[in-house]
């Protein structure tokens, strides 16, 4: 309450001080520092507040023209007037109740314009119109004319002050600043003190512009205020190029209005200008302390080279890339020479030996002369110097490549003995041809066929587990050991159910499944059982041409919902032949189940199984990246023996 009542009177002290100090024979002011002080407070305001302290400020502003002699009727117009001017300029100046009016950007200085601007217009239509009304209609426009520029400059010389700020310091030392000030009162002096006619107030500009860039942008702001306050006060007393007494009253005014708009436009500029710059100069040497800390500190080797006519030449080197390179402190940086002959001639490829640099970034591996690896990226640096820079951060992956290597050895030896594991006898049963393939997406599959003798016979199964890799290939192994270790069973579902019983336990920690053709053929008549776990892509090419698909509805290994598997009997007679293949082979065609007599048609132009085998072996490697495995198995009944 206690700052309340001191602002209000505050804005009734200048208010009844610009009424009774006008200048002689005028009806208004020459400025009115009272509504930079009211939209200012006003701003600042919270929102539910707002439409008491405009009113206040109103009441206020009318008793003041009652002091300062005005009318009853008029002085309460022009209270209306200050109340619209306050409400349009916080409104203005505050567009958003959550924060606080800023005098910090561009954005924020226009924001400052178009409030006095909006605000000086505001007062000048209702003051304007109320002296028409009461004095005459030729009252209107001299009294717009006058009232606007005074508000106007009240506005932007005065509520900067009440903008909150940080405390931003100026470049300027103590000794500098004092001199600012000296420099500005001598000048004014001068060109107002002394001086009656000439025109030399643009002279107030150099220490103005001085202050504005070294002072402290609240110094900067009371300079413009002093610099406002002398030159109206010192023309009211008939000093100074403006004087009341040399010039008509009106131009006077108009003049020294135009004058403290002006000045304080441009000095406002400067002031914002060079805080921002300040700020950004600031933001910059803490992003430059960063970037020097983690240069300096990093694990990573880091280089600044410059590109010369000579050949590049390194400006600066981290400790960690003198490790690297084994270089200690004080030993000449010739980090080029440690690379092999074939990385200089890749790093010349890559920024050029002359001119400009070929690429912007860059990166890769590189060897050095000790035979060590390091991945490099290479990045130009922006730069308006003759030569280019280029910075290049670089670590050791000498390890690192040799354990990928060690990896992908020993994922080649694993799909090697994966390979090695499958069934190769194209005979294994006299009377019947046999022929398989498989065609991994990655070094180690998830897809497996087999076949083996058992008692009268032979057993055959291909399935397919999901996924790819290790892990489906582990998946698969286990898949075909479980169904082998129960070779002497003659019931396949009893096989698959042993089978699936040691899956389960492997599929469900790896979060995988496997789907299941089974069978086991009986030689002398070509009857065979099978087990189909939700595999269903497998058919019988019977001699004629005709074909017979093999499907059922049970669940794939590893999905355990309590069910048995079906057993299935059919049979091959001589000429049939049984085909199953994975679903990788689908999308060799069209990815849908006519792939089936796709492969039927195949089949009839093949000679034997393994033919079939081998096209669509051909066709599978034939794609630049497999995305899924490819296995069939072939079984052909040549003959009744």
């Amino acid at each position: 309450m206690l700052l309340g009542a001191s602002v209000l009177v505050v804005i009734f002290f200048l208010s009844s001080t610009s009424i009774l100090l006008r200048p002689p024979d005028t009806a208004w002011s020459a400025w009115w520092p009272a509504s930079g002080v009211a939209i200012g407070v006003a701003a600042r305001c919270e929102k539910r507040w707002l439409w008491s302290v405009v009113a206040a400020i109103g009441v206020v502003s009318a008793l003041a023209s009652v002091v300062g002699g005005r009318e009853l009727v008029l002085a309460a117009w022009i209270g209306a007037a200050v109340a619209a001017e306050v409400w349009v300029g916080a409104t203005v100046l505050r567009p958003r109740p959550d924060r606080e009016p800023r005098l910090n950007t561009a954005g924020d200085l226009y924001r400052l314009l178009l409030c006095a601007l909006a605000a000086s217009v505001a007062f000048g239509v209702i003051g304007g119109t109320a002296v028409a009304v009461l004095r005459g209609g030729d009252s209107y426009l001299p009294a717009l004319l006058a009232s606007v520029p005074a508000h106007a400059a009240g506005v932007l010389l005065i509520a900067p002050l009440l903008i909150p700020r940080s405390r931003e310091p100026g470049s300027a030392s103590r000794v500098e600043s004092t001199l600012v000030w000296i420099a500005l009162a001598v000048v004014i002096f001068l060109c107002f003190g002394v001086n009656v006619g000439l025109p030399v107030a643009f002279l107030v500009s150099v220490p103005l512009t001085w202050g504005a860039t070294r002072l402290a942008p609240r110094s900067a702001l009371w300079l413009m205020v002093v610099t406002a306050i002398a030159v109206t006060t010192l023309s009211l007393v008939g000093r100074g190029p403006f004087s009341f007494g040399g010039l008509a009253p009106g131009v006077s005014v108009l003049m020294v209005q135009l004058f403290n708009l002006s000045f304080g436009l441009v000095a406002l500029t400067l002031i914002v200008l060079t805080a921002q710059r300040r700020r950004l100069s600031e933001a910059l040497e803490e992003s430059a302390g960063l970037f020097r800390a983690a240069f300096d500190h990093s694990p990573l080797g880091y280089a600044v080279v410059t590109k010369t006519p000579a050949g590049p030449v390194v400006d600066q080197l981290n400790s960690a890339g003198r490790d690297l390179l084994g270089l200690r402190d004080g030993d000449p940086v010739h980090i080029m020479e440690h690379l092999s002959d074939d990385s200089w001639v890749e790093l010349g490829a890559i920024i050029g030996t002359h001119g400009d640099v070929r690429r912007t970034q860059w990166q890769g591996a590189m060897t050095l002369q000790d035979g060590r690896s390091i991945q490099a990226l290479i990045s130009t640096l922006p730069s308006d110097l003759v030569h280019d820079s280029l910075a290049i951060q670089f670590f050791d992956i000498t390890e690192q490549q040799r354990a990928q290597h060690a990896a992908r050895e020993d994922l080649l030896r694993a799909g090697e003995v994966q390979q090695a594991l499958l069934p190769k006898d194209l005979t294994p049963l006299s009377g019947y041809d046999v022929a398989g393939a498989c065609v991994s997406a990655k070094t180690v599959g998830g897809d497996f066929y087999d076949w083996y003798r058992v008692t009268g016979g032979l057993a055959f199964s291909l399935g397919d587990v999901m996924g790819k890799g290790v892990g489906a290939g582990m998946i698969a192994a286990t898949a075909r050991a479980a169904l082998r270790s129960a070779r002497h069973v003659d019931d396949v579902t009893v096989a698959v159910a042993r089978a699936a019983d040691t899956l389960n336990i492997d599929a469900a920690s790896a979060d995988s499944f496997a789907t299941l053709v089974h069978g086991r053929l009986r030689a002398d008549t070509g009857e065979f059982d099978y087990v189909d776990a939700g595999h269903g892509l497998a058919i019988i090419l019977r001699a004629d041409g005709t074909i017979g698909r093999m499907a059922s509805s049970d669940v794939p290994l590893g999905i355990d919902l309590g069910g048995d598997w079906t057993t299935h009997s059919d049979v091959l007679h001589p000429g049939d032949t049984l085909i199953a293949f994975s679903d990788g082979v689908l999308d060799l065609y069209d990815g849908t189940l006519a792939t089936l007599d796709d492969v039927a048609d195949l089949a009839r132009e093949s000679a034997s199984p393994a033919e079939l085998a081998s096209r669509l072996t051909e066709l599978a490697r034939q794609v630049p990246e497999l995305e899924d495995d490819c296995t069939v198995l072939i079984v052909r009944r040549v003959s009744s023996e």
